[in-house]
Protein backbone atom coordinates (compact mmCIF):
# COMPACT_ATOMS: atom_id res chain seq x y z
CA UNK A 1 0.00 0.00 0.00
CA UNK A 2 3.21 2.59 0.89
CA UNK A 3 4.41 1.80 -2.58
CA UNK A 4 0.92 3.11 -3.84
CA UNK A 5 0.78 6.20 -2.53
CA UNK A 6 4.35 6.91 -3.14
CA UNK A 7 3.55 6.24 -6.97
CA UNK A 8 0.95 8.85 -6.72
CA UNK A 9 3.06 11.52 -4.76
CA UNK A 10 6.15 11.66 -7.44
CA UNK A 11 3.81 12.83 -10.69
CA UNK A 12 1.91 14.94 -7.98
CA UNK A 13 4.96 16.72 -6.80
CA UNK A 14 6.13 17.43 -10.39
CA UNK A 15 2.65 19.02 -10.63
CA UNK A 16 3.46 21.31 -8.16
CA UNK A 17 6.86 22.00 -8.78
CA UNK A 18 5.95 23.13 -12.24
CA UNK A 19 3.37 26.00 -10.55
CA UNK A 20 6.24 26.79 -7.75
CA UNK A 21 7.06 30.72 -7.18
CA UNK A 22 10.68 29.60 -8.46
CA UNK A 23 11.73 32.81 -10.36
CA UNK A 24 13.21 30.87 -13.03
CA UNK A 25 10.26 29.62 -14.29
CA UNK A 26 7.92 31.85 -16.18
CA UNK A 27 4.28 30.49 -16.20
CA UNK A 28 2.05 30.36 -19.08
CA UNK A 29 -0.65 32.99 -19.28
CA UNK A 30 -3.47 33.07 -21.56
CA UNK A 31 -2.64 36.37 -22.86
CA UNK A 32 1.00 35.85 -23.31
CA UNK A 33 2.54 36.68 -26.99
CA UNK A 34 4.57 33.41 -26.88
CA UNK A 35 3.96 32.00 -30.13
CA UNK A 36 3.17 28.42 -30.49
CA UNK A 37 4.92 26.83 -34.11
CA UNK A 38 1.97 24.46 -35.45
CA UNK A 39 3.51 21.21 -36.85
CA UNK A 40 3.76 21.13 -40.80
CA UNK A 41 2.33 17.96 -42.20
CA UNK A 42 4.60 18.34 -45.58
CA UNK A 43 1.94 20.60 -46.58
CA UNK A 44 3.66 23.99 -47.28
CA UNK A 45 0.87 25.69 -47.21
CA UNK A 46 -0.03 25.79 -43.26
CA UNK A 47 -2.96 23.17 -43.77
CA UNK A 48 -1.03 20.41 -41.92
CA UNK A 49 -1.60 16.74 -43.38
CA UNK A 50 -3.36 17.82 -46.98
CA UNK A 51 -0.69 17.38 -49.28
CA UNK A 52 -1.32 18.55 -53.00
CA UNK A 53 -1.14 16.25 -55.56
CA UNK A 54 1.16 17.09 -58.20
CA UNK A 55 -0.06 18.26 -61.38
CA UNK A 56 0.26 14.88 -64.09
CA UNK A 57 2.41 16.11 -66.82
CA UNK A 58 5.06 14.53 -69.43
CA UNK A 59 8.15 14.92 -65.94
CA UNK A 60 6.05 12.38 -64.12
CA UNK A 61 3.94 10.21 -66.29
CA UNK A 62 4.87 7.92 -68.96
CA UNK A 63 1.54 7.22 -69.58
CA UNK A 64 -1.55 9.93 -70.49
CA UNK A 65 -3.32 12.10 -68.03
CA UNK A 66 -6.53 12.50 -67.48
CA UNK A 67 -8.22 14.92 -64.74
CA UNK A 68 -4.85 15.51 -63.84
CA UNK A 69 -4.44 11.84 -62.67
CA UNK A 70 -1.73 9.73 -65.34
CA UNK A 71 -3.33 6.60 -66.82
CA UNK A 72 -1.26 3.83 -68.32
CA UNK A 73 -2.43 5.32 -71.94
CA UNK A 74 -3.13 2.11 -73.39
CA UNK A 75 -6.88 1.41 -73.61
CA UNK A 76 -9.44 2.57 -75.80
CA UNK A 77 -10.93 4.96 -73.31
CA UNK A 78 -7.47 6.57 -72.19
CA UNK A 79 -5.19 6.74 -75.22
CA UNK A 80 -1.69 8.21 -75.04
CA UNK A 81 1.66 8.91 -73.55
CA UNK A 82 4.36 11.06 -72.13
CA UNK A 83 2.02 12.86 -70.51
CA UNK A 84 -0.02 14.27 -72.80
CA UNK A 85 -4.40 14.29 -72.70
CA UNK A 86 -5.98 10.82 -73.02
CA UNK A 87 -7.85 10.17 -76.54
CA UNK A 88 -10.87 8.42 -76.53
CA UNK A 89 -10.56 5.63 -79.18
CA UNK A 90 -13.72 5.03 -81.11
CA UNK A 91 -15.46 3.50 -84.10
CA UNK A 92 -12.92 1.44 -85.48
CA UNK A 93 -9.86 2.61 -83.60
CA UNK A 94 -7.79 0.62 -80.73
CA UNK A 95 -5.23 2.22 -78.78
CA UNK A 96 -2.19 0.46 -80.74
CA UNK A 97 1.43 -0.85 -79.40
CA UNK A 98 2.27 2.99 -79.98
CA UNK A 99 0.26 4.05 -77.77
CA UNK A 100 -1.80 5.91 -80.10
CA UNK A 101 -5.76 5.63 -81.23
CA UNK A 102 -5.81 4.33 -84.91
CA UNK A 103 -7.10 1.07 -87.14
CA UNK A 104 -5.95 -2.11 -85.17
CA UNK A 105 -3.30 -3.45 -88.30
CA UNK A 106 -4.53 -7.29 -87.78
CA UNK A 107 -8.32 -6.29 -88.64
CA UNK A 108 -9.87 -7.72 -91.55
CA UNK A 109 -11.68 -5.42 -94.00
CA UNK A 110 -14.17 -5.61 -96.95
CA UNK A 111 -13.46 -3.97 -100.23
CA UNK A 112 -16.66 -3.20 -102.08
CA UNK A 113 -16.77 -1.46 -105.45
CA UNK A 114 -20.18 0.34 -104.16
CA UNK A 115 -21.75 2.66 -107.29
CA UNK A 116 -19.80 4.89 -110.17
CA UNK A 117 -20.95 7.24 -112.25
CA UNK A 118 -19.73 7.55 -115.80
CA UNK A 119 -19.55 9.97 -118.78
CA UNK A 120 -22.13 9.80 -121.63
CA UNK A 121 -19.65 9.57 -123.98
CA UNK A 122 -16.16 7.43 -124.28
CA UNK A 123 -14.11 10.39 -125.12
CA UNK A 124 -16.37 11.91 -128.37
CA UNK A 125 -17.41 8.25 -129.06
CA UNK A 126 -20.71 6.33 -127.56
CA UNK A 127 -20.29 3.51 -125.71
CA UNK A 128 -22.42 1.28 -128.01
CA UNK A 129 -22.73 1.46 -131.48
CA UNK A 130 -25.86 3.04 -132.43
CA UNK A 131 -25.73 4.89 -128.67
CA UNK A 132 -26.74 4.43 -125.20
CA UNK A 133 -25.23 3.19 -121.77
CA UNK A 134 -22.53 1.53 -121.00
CA UNK A 135 -22.62 -1.74 -119.38
CA UNK A 136 -20.52 -1.49 -116.70
CA UNK A 137 -18.47 -3.78 -113.99
CA UNK A 138 -15.70 -3.47 -111.97
CA UNK A 139 -12.46 -5.94 -111.81
CA UNK A 140 -10.52 -5.58 -108.22
CA UNK A 141 -7.24 -7.22 -107.40
CA UNK A 142 -6.71 -7.82 -103.86
CA UNK A 143 -3.57 -7.52 -103.69
CA UNK A 144 -2.58 -5.58 -106.59
CA UNK A 145 -0.21 -8.00 -107.85
CA UNK A 146 -3.29 -10.72 -107.68
CA UNK A 147 -3.35 -13.26 -110.80
CA UNK A 148 -6.94 -13.16 -110.99
CA UNK A 149 -9.17 -10.23 -110.26
CA UNK A 150 -12.85 -10.35 -108.61
CA UNK A 151 -15.52 -9.26 -110.34
CA UNK A 152 -18.61 -7.68 -110.02
CA UNK A 153 -21.57 -8.21 -111.59
CA UNK A 154 -22.36 -6.22 -114.43
CA UNK A 155 -24.83 -4.06 -114.78
CA UNK A 156 -26.51 -3.08 -117.83
CA UNK A 157 -27.27 -0.06 -119.75
CA UNK A 158 -26.25 2.51 -116.76
CA UNK A 159 -24.42 5.95 -116.41
CA UNK A 160 -24.73 4.88 -112.61
CA UNK A 161 -24.21 1.64 -111.82
CA UNK A 162 -24.62 0.17 -108.33
CA UNK A 163 -23.44 -3.12 -107.75
CA UNK A 164 -24.82 -5.04 -104.34
CA UNK A 165 -21.91 -7.74 -104.17
CA UNK A 166 -18.68 -8.32 -105.38
CA UNK A 167 -15.92 -7.49 -103.32
CA UNK A 168 -12.46 -8.75 -101.66
CA UNK A 169 -11.06 -9.37 -97.53
CA UNK A 170 -7.83 -7.70 -97.02
CA UNK A 171 -6.08 -7.16 -93.93
CA UNK A 172 -6.18 -3.71 -92.57
CA UNK A 173 -2.05 -3.41 -92.15
CA UNK A 174 -1.81 -4.94 -96.04
CA UNK A 175 -4.67 -2.40 -97.20
CA UNK A 176 -2.13 0.54 -95.56
CA UNK A 177 0.52 -0.85 -97.19
CA UNK A 178 0.32 -2.50 -100.58
CA UNK A 179 -3.68 -1.37 -101.43
CA UNK A 180 -5.60 -3.28 -104.02
CA UNK A 181 -5.70 -2.53 -107.70
CA UNK A 182 -9.32 -1.61 -109.54
CA UNK A 183 -10.72 -1.08 -112.95
CA UNK A 184 -13.92 -0.34 -114.42
CA UNK A 185 -15.23 -2.01 -117.83
CA UNK A 186 -18.08 -1.70 -120.40
CA UNK A 187 -18.91 -5.48 -121.36
CA UNK A 188 -18.98 -6.07 -124.84
CA UNK A 189 -19.73 -8.51 -127.14
CA UNK A 190 -16.61 -8.28 -128.71
CA UNK A 191 -13.95 -7.30 -126.38
CA UNK A 192 -14.99 -5.15 -123.00
CA UNK A 193 -14.22 -1.44 -123.10
CA UNK A 194 -11.77 -0.16 -120.31
CA UNK A 195 -13.68 2.86 -118.53
CA UNK A 196 -10.57 4.40 -117.41
CA UNK A 197 -7.67 2.77 -116.03
CA UNK A 198 -6.37 0.03 -114.15
CA UNK A 199 -5.50 1.99 -110.94
CA UNK A 200 -3.40 0.64 -107.81
CA UNK A 201 -5.16 2.75 -104.42
CA UNK A 202 -3.76 2.25 -101.00
CA UNK A 203 -6.42 3.90 -98.69
CA UNK A 204 -5.30 5.71 -95.63
CA UNK A 205 -6.53 5.27 -91.98
CA UNK A 206 -8.71 8.32 -91.91
CA UNK A 207 -10.53 6.33 -94.85
CA UNK A 208 -10.82 3.34 -93.06
CA UNK A 209 -12.34 4.88 -90.43
CA UNK A 210 -14.70 7.12 -92.70
CA UNK A 211 -15.59 3.81 -94.49
CA UNK A 212 -15.13 4.34 -98.18
CA UNK A 213 -13.00 5.89 -100.51
CA UNK A 214 -13.50 7.61 -104.21
CA UNK A 215 -11.44 6.59 -107.83
CA UNK A 216 -12.03 9.43 -110.42
CA UNK A 217 -10.68 9.40 -113.93
CA UNK A 218 -11.92 9.91 -117.09
CA UNK A 219 -14.29 8.87 -118.58
CA UNK A 220 -15.24 7.29 -114.72
CA UNK A 221 -16.32 10.30 -113.16
CA UNK A 222 -16.71 8.79 -109.69
CA UNK A 223 -16.08 5.23 -108.64
CA UNK A 224 -17.47 4.66 -104.64
CA UNK A 225 -15.27 1.95 -102.99
CA UNK A 226 -16.79 0.70 -99.56
CA UNK A 227 -14.45 -0.32 -96.94
CA UNK A 228 -15.96 -2.35 -94.04
CA UNK A 229 -14.67 -4.07 -90.93
CA UNK A 230 -15.55 -7.39 -90.44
Amino acid sequence: MFARYVALALPLAGLLACSSDDPTVAPLDAGSDVAVTPVDGGAGDGDAGNVNPTSCNAGNCTGCCLNGACQTGITAAGCGKNGQTCAVCSGKQICKADQACGVDPESMWTVHPASATVATKNGAADWDVGGGAPDPYVSLWCPPSAATPVVTPTVNDSFNPVWPSGGCTVKAKDLLSTGFAVQVFDADIATPDPIGTKRTIVPNESELVAGNTNVSGAPLTTLRIELTQQ
